[in-house]
Order: structure tokens, then sequence, then C-alpha cells
């Protein structure tokens, strides 16, 4: 997770990132803070496959969110790049259905198997 992190915030510190060809930038911000929704499941519901607790998954979806905002701060101070509150709402919106999507994937997991985050 740490180098998916490392990831998210090397991209935001490039002047000039592009624009990934055609795709719009919702499906980038989606996917990226997707995979770290999913990561962030993986760790706190000890596995892949595993039940998340609906405390959990607001956990998962909190703390992502809040590295999206902590990033559109730090590409506050990038020359050529610009902070937006509608790309937080894009992060939040991706990590939201990664979460969905975990909770609704583990259905019949054993509620046992729990990492010893929660």
């Amino acid at each position: 997770m740490a180098v998916w992190l490392a990831v998210i915030f090397a991209a935001s510190a490039q002047s000039n990132v592009g624009s990934f060809g055609r795709i719009p930038d919702w499906i980038t911000h989606g996917i990226e803070y997707g995979i770290l929704a999913v990561l962030l499941c993986r760790a706190f519901a000890g596995g892949f496959g595993a039940a998340l607790s609906p405390r959990d998954a607001l956990l998962v979806v909190a703390l992502a969110t809040a590295w999206g905002i902590s990033d559109e701060w730090h590409q506050s101070f990038v020359p050529g790049r610009q902070s937006s509150a509608a790309d937080v709402g894009k992060d939040l919106l991706g990590c939201s259905v990664a979460v969905l999507a975990w909770r609704a994937l583990s259905v019949g997991a054993d509620p046992k198997r729990r990492s010893r985050l929660a």
C-alpha cells in the first residue's frame, strides 16, 4: 500500500501529466482511488475475499478520501497543476465503488478471518 501511496504522490508532483490519451479524468481518478481502497480493504479485512465490517468500510472510504484531499493540497504547490474539489469528489466516488464491490464480493466470507487492525 505504501508503494501505491508513493505512486499517487509522485504522479501529483509532475507539472505536466498529460491526459492519458482520451481517457476521461473521472475514470483515471476512479481507478487510482479504487485501487487504494482495495488495498485498504485488504488490510482492514485481513486478506482478499475476507469480510469487511460496515465500520471498516466507512473508515476505508474516509482514509482514501483524506489521502485524496491531501493529494489535491499537494498539487496546489506544483507548478502547472491546480487543486480541485471536483477531483476529490471523483476520488471519493472511485473509492466508494471499490468498497461497495469489496463488500458485495465478500458476502458469505468468514467474518472470523479478520486482521488485528479492527
